[in-house]
């Protein structure tokens, strides 16, 4: 029998996706995007929880995404840190973040996403949430498919 942690045994009972607004304005719910071109070929958009604002930044040649949080609503990209921000229920924001992730890929036609953690942590976190059962079953029911962890970049692929 595996024994997991307290917060391990939270995450595989508690992650759901959580359908959430997102959008560029301050409300976060006008379903708005910044797309940036060449060179970099990447586009941004935001979530609030919390009263605090969360950028999410998917790489469209790569389906690279990352997200960063700000305890304030701002566009400049620069203001967002991989500092953990306070948040009553970091279950329910990490169900958000993979929500509005899983509508852009099947918006812009990704070919899937894949992510990683920016420390030691988070990539722990990542791990205990991409090999629950029932996430991946609620990911599965929206056409993504966990490929693997290929270097501690955690893959899910779209299928249409």
């Amino acid at each position: 029998m595996i024994k997991y942690t307290f917060k391990q045994h939270l995450m595989l009972e508690g992650i759901r996706l959580t359908p959430s607004t997102y959008g560029t304005d301050e409300s976060t719910n006008n379903r708005q995007v910044w797309k940036y071109n060449d060179p970099s070929n990447f586009l941004e958009t935001l979530i609030s929880d919390n009263n605090n604002y969360y950028l999410i930044v998917i790489q469209l040649d790569t389906g690279e995404v990352k997200f960063l949080g700000c305890d304030h609503y701002s566009t400049n990209m620069s203001d967002y840190t991989t500092d953990r921000l306070s948040t009553s229920n970091p279950l329910r924001l990490m169900g958000k973040i993979f929500y509005v992730v899983a509508v852009l890929v099947q918006k812009y036609n990704l070919s899937g996403f894949k992510f990683t953690g920016a420390d030691a942590k988070l990539t722990s976190m990542y791990s205990t949430i991409v090999n629950n059962k029932d996430f991946n079953y609620q990911m599965n029911q929206i056409h993504l498919f966990y490929i693997g962890n290929d270097n501690n970049m955690f893959t899910y692929e779209y299928r249409k």
